[in-house]
């Protein structure tokens, strides 16, 4: 299944988004056409994953161990959180993040 996601979070977004996409999740796309498509920035997929009840939990384990044996001031903190199916879509390409 195709699943996105999207979530707010306090901080430390550059660890979060590593370790998501070292499990599978990607914060683009290609097309039949080879046109890559953009997501934003706290947004990502994954093409082959069970469930979005799937992707919730591998999100929240993913916080789980990244907020292991911090400081308070790095402790992550998820504000907001989603999980839908990702077909069908349209969109445009955008450009990548810098």
């Amino acid at each position: 299944m195709k699943v996105l996601i999207t979530y707010d979070i306090n901080n430390r977004h550059s660890d979060v988004k590593s370790e998501l996409e070292s499990k599978g999740f990607s914060d683009s796309w290609l097309d039949k056409n080879k046109n890559t498509y953009y997501l934003p920035n706290t947004t990502l997929w994954h093409d082959n994953i069970n469930s979005t009840i799937e992707a919730n939990r591998v999100f929240h384990e993913t916080i789980e161990s990244l907020n292991v044996g911090k400081s308070p001031d790095e402790i992550i903190k998820v504000e907001r959180f989603i999980a839908i199916p990702a077909t069908p879509w349209s969109g445009i390409p955008g450009n990548p993040h810098s």
